[in-house]
Order: C-alpha cells, then sequence, then structure tokens
C-alpha cells in the first residue's frame, strides 16, 4: 500500500467490508450490511458500518502500510 496509505487506496466502503468483514466475524458479510458512512477526522478518512444482528460495528482506516479495523458485537 506504501508508506502513508490511504483507505481510499484499497476501494470504496462496501469492497472493503466484504474483503475484510469476515476477518471480524468469522462468516461472510455480503447482503448483512445495514449501514454504511464514512466521515474525516483530521484528514483520515474512516469507513464505518452496521451489520444485521447479532448487532456488529465496524470502523476502519488506513494509515502506515497497515488497514485498521475495529469492530465491537453487541446481542
Amino acid at each position: 500500500l506504501g508508506e502513508d496509505a490511504k483507505i481510499e487506496d484499497i476501494g470504496p466502503p462496501e469492497k472493503v467490508i466484504n474483503a475484510f468483514g469476515p476477518e471480524i466475524t468469522g462468516e461472510n458479510v455480503e447482503g448483512k450490511v445495514l449501514s454504511m458512512a464514512v466521515t474525516e477526522h483530521f484528514g483520515r478518512k474512516y469507513y464505518h458500518y452496521e451489520l444485521e444482528p447479532p448487532h456488529v460495528l465496524i470502523s476502519a482506516t488506513a494509515a502506515g502500510n497497515r488497514l485498521y479495523m475495529f469492530g465491537i458485537t453487541g446481542s
């Protein structure tokens, strides 16, 4: 990805969640995304997702040469 990758370099929100969502949920996420949003903080874009119950919230961004995904699950 390069030394200062941006999440947009990886792909649009749909591509990122379909490619990497299973790493968090343990299963295919296609058709399970209830909502997605893009925000920007201090010049860095973040992708946010809500997946169907059991509720899973995921945020993703890229920094350096890494993709970071943070997820929480609630019942």
